[in-house]
């Protein structure tokens, strides 16, 4: 396709081919070298792009319990109870847990977002964040090759992450304790639909929060356990599924956990084994997942908007960047280290919540 073509302002989609008769999983036997253009607004082909034939595999790549038995013994029961209930209210789509008071929704673009976090410092709800979410997440591809170059997947803006949200399975993607909350999004055509167990909410254990042994009285120890509490969900994009929380933790900080799972983008190689895939040059840039299949290599970037507020809109973002100061007078002993600090302030006007 011409950069011309490209820049026409049709909708143009390339459509991948695989095998799945016989099977679960149709990633295991992609239908590699053809590519087929299409323009969506005339529903019609454009182009056939056809590289060459390449063997389909015929290696099994399901992943169900039936088709993978056990490999090793299972484990003994792990419980997680909280018998008195959990230690956060939820009142609709606001919580409050450990000082920290927030809101939160699922958005259909942007999957978790938090909204007017602040923490209570004895009287007073201090802000913290007015609003923080993912803003966007590219996966880039590095296959040279005419059918791979074009992956480059933006999963946020070309797919809209939150309206992938599954629902997650109490005891399996979610603890015991877990406290779900459903999510309302509108179809392409405007029809409302629900998705049942979106969202989770639990407290898990985040082991020692503080401790120190006093040696000095008769070792007497000082140690706390830590809680925090999780917000998550669970969107599958395709091959992959990917887990996003935000965590809120008892010493004051917020964290945000990405998780991916699922199945690699997988593309079919007449290697059968890796010394055949060291053999074929044409494919260093992938590693061998079953006979005839590899996964190229690509990367998953996380980008996130952090809308802060702390104790108001006048904030700083400061980065200090600790160094071993040079040798001579002042630091006889090479001991000394030195800290630079790059500095930024930043202003915001509300246009609006």
């Amino acid at each position: 396709m011409s950069e011309a073509e490209q820049a026409s302002g049709r909708r143009l989609l390339r459509g991948l081919a695989y095998v799945s008769e016989g099977n679960k999983n149709p990633y295991a036997h992609p239908v590699e070298g053809v590519v087929a253009l299409l323009d969506a607004n005339a529903a019609k082909v454009v182009e056939v792009l056809d590289s060459g034939v390449i063997p389909v595999s015929k290696a099994p790549g399901d992943f169900d319990d039936k088709s993978n038995p056990p490999s090793r013994p299972g484990l003994k029961p792990l419980v997680i109870s909280q018998p008195e209930g959990p230690s956060f209210s939820l009142d609709g789509h606001h919580v409050r847990w450990q000082n920290w008071d927030f809101r939160f929704t699922l958005h259909p673009r942007e999957g978790p977002v938090l909204y007017r976090v602040s923490y209570q410092d004895g009287k007073r709800l201090r802000p913290v964040l007015y609003r923080a979410s993912l803003s966007e997440m590219l996966v880039p591809y590095g296959d040279p090759d005419s059918n791979w170059s074009f992956r480059n997947a933006f999963d946020e803006g070309e797919y809209g992450i939150g309206r992938m949200a599954g629902p997650i399975e109490p005891l399996r993607d979610a603890p015991a304790n877990a406290v779900f909350v459903d999510a309302d999004f509108a179809d392409d055509l405007g029809k409302p639909y629900k998705v049942e167990k979106a969202m989770a909410l639990f407290e898990r254990d985040g082991g020692v929060l503080w401790k120190h042994l006093d040696v000095f009285v008769a070792n007497q120890n000082q140690s706390q356990r830590a809680r925090e509490l999780v917000l998550t969900f669970i969107a599958t994009i395709s091959n992959y599924d990917y887990q996003l929380s935000w965590v809120f933790r008892q010493d004051g900080t917020i964290a945000a956990e990405c998780g991916l799972t699922g199945i690699m983008l997988a593309k079919g190689v007449k290697a059968k084994s890796a010394a055949d895939l060291h053999a074929d040059h044409a494919n260093h840039h992938a590693h061998l997942v079953a006979p005839g299949v590899v996964a190229p290599h690509h990367q998953h970037f996380f980008n996130f908007r952090l809308d802060f507020d702390v104790d108001g809109t006048a904030n700083r973002l400061v980065e200090h960047n600790v160094r071993s100061a040079p040798a001579g007078k002042d630091n006889p002993s090479r001991t000394r280290c030195s800290w630079r600090r790059r500095s930024s302030r930043r202003r915001r006007r509300r246009s609006g919540t």
